[in-house]
């Protein structure tokens, strides 16, 4: 079971999204991009198409391989509900960081279609790894279920031995039945974000990937991770004999909860501020086309 899901994660999460932007840098660069984009299909099912369709051998060998995993858990005696949640957050995951190449594939062509190969992999490596770290405050495991490998770790593995570490129950908003839909709601969010910003930077590079009130949506969804960790830590948990462990002071939690707040806001501000487009020709046709309306009448042109 251990063995099929690793080796899935692996061909499903790693080498078939830097394929697929690979693949789909490589297009840009050579200009056959351009071609795909007259035919009658939307930019956004062309995006979502050139996520997948590259690598869609490997992606159907993880899919038989989770499929084998399945059935060696249920052989050996897993918890159902345990190997259902390891194949939710590993099925998404891999979704999330397809459309994050598709991203990068469509805003960068740096080193020949490379340099979106770099970013992925960095942003992809952080990704994986940062959930993990999750487990060392109260409130905040269930965020180690967002990277696969924090999902099979808190679920069968269990390798680490820092001092808080399994000692409480993964919760979101003080249940623990809520994990699995923060989980499927944060990659149902950041697929359809980045796939609606990758196809809005294809149509119009020189516009922002996302609008004001995407940026909003994102800001909602960290404010409502932070609600949750905020109710998670004035809540009870369960220890691994079983113990309930006294909540925190409420006071407490909201201070964890507004720093939290704060960083997420901060990275949101930042990111939104990278995004919106300072080129020069664009920033004066946008005061040309605003000096146009303030004027009140239509510009004339002599031959």
């Amino acid at each position: 079971f251990h063995q099929m899901f690793v080796i899935a994660i692996i061909f499903a999460g790693v080498f078939s999204p830097l394929l697929s932007t690979f693949s789909f840098s490589s297009e840009r660069v050579n200009g056959t991009l351009e071609f795909l984009r007259l035919s009658p299909m939307p930019t956004l099912s062309i995006v979502i198409g050139k996520m997948f369709a590259p690598a869609w051998s490997l992606l159907k060998f993880a899919g038989l391989l989770l499929l084998l995993g399945v059935v060696f858990g249920a052989c050996a005696g897993l918890d159902p509900a345990n190997i259902s949640l390891a194949l939710l957050c590993i099925v998404l995951s891999c979704a999330t960081v397809h459309a994050i190449g598709a991203y990068f594939a469509s805003f960068t062509t740096l080193g020949r279609g490379f340099g979106s190969l770099v970013g992925l992999g960095t942003v992809t490596f952080f990704f994986y790894i940062l959930p993990m770290g999750s487990w060392q405050e109260r409130g905040f495991p269930f965020l180690a279920f967002l990277s696969p490998w924090g999902a099979m770790d808190a679920l069968f593995w269990k390798n680490f031995s820092w001092s808080m570490r399994y000692t409480q129950e993964p919760q979101f908003l003080g249940y623990v039945g809520a994990v699995k839909f923060y989980v499927l709601g944060f990659h149902l969010l950041a697929f359809s974000m980045l796939s609606w910003a990758a196809a809005r930077k294809l149509d119009a590079p020189e516009r922002p990937a996302l609008p004001r009130r995407g940026w909003c949506v994102v800001w909602l969804f960290g404010l409502i991770t932070t609600l949750g960790i905020v109710a998670n830590g004035v809540a009870t948990y369960k220890n691994s004999a079983g113990m309930r462990l006294p909540p925190v002071q409420p006071g407490a939690q909201w201070d964890v909860g507004a720093a939290a707040l704060a960083v997420a806001g901060a990275c949101i501000c930042i990111l939104a501020l990278l995004d919106h487009p300072h080129h020069r020709d664009s920033e004066l046709a946008a005061e040309c086309e605003r000096l146009a309306r303030s004027s009140g009448a239509a510009p004339q042109f002599r031959l």
